[in-house]
């Protein structure tokens, strides 16, 4: 039998095939460093549930006649969909004439976060919803873009622009005139 992914989720990929003539019932197998027995069916079809996202899986399928004859075993592969994620919401903000924080929520499920400036990626970051880029103009306006990473998702923040302060200046100003 010719075994086809109908479906896939990110908990679940769905098998079908074509009947057997003479099958009674179809052994489901998982194949990884070895294969294992999970269950069987009557129908020409199965769900595999409970699997992780974005991992890849293989099982088997073998029609069982009479007498408990077996069929060879025909095996498919599938990999499971990725969790989802979305652009996060992004904060930016002068601290200094050469420094603007960018500050975000955290998004579900992310892995990491791209921090780009002009279409130029500046950092990559985990484990933090903050990141301080330095090292820039006095009185210069700046666009951020803070785009949430999943495996190979990337969703990105809309554009976020910040000026730096003015230099600050060592002469000393006199009020009065």
């Amino acid at each position: 039998e010719v075994v086809n992914v109908e479906s896939v989720t990110d908990s679940t990929i769905t098998l079908t095939w074509n009947t057997v003539e003479g099958a009674e019932y179809y052994n489901i197998y998982s194949v990884d460093f070895d294969t294992t027995y999970v269950t069987f069916v009557v129908d020409s079809s199965y769900t595999a549930t409970g699997l992780e996202a974005y991992t890849e899986y293989c099982f088997a399928v073998a029609a069982v006649g009479e007498d408990s004859l077996v069929s060879a075993k025909t095996t498919q592969c599938a990999k499971t969909s990725d969790l989802t994620i979305v652009a996060p919401v992004v904060e930016a903000e002068a601290t200094s004439d050469s420094t603007i924080k960018l500050t975000w929520n955290e998004v579900e499920n992310a892995l990491s976060y791209n921090i780009y400036s002009a279409d130029t990626l500046v950092a990559n970051v985990t484990g933090t919803l903050l990141y301080t880029v330095l090292g820039l103009e006095a009185d210069t306006e700046y666009s951020f873009i803070v785009a949430a990473v999943r495996n190979e998702q990337k969703v990105e923040s809309e554009e976020k622009t910040a000026k730096t302060l003015p230099a600050e200046t060592d002469e000393p100003t006199n009020p009065d005139t």
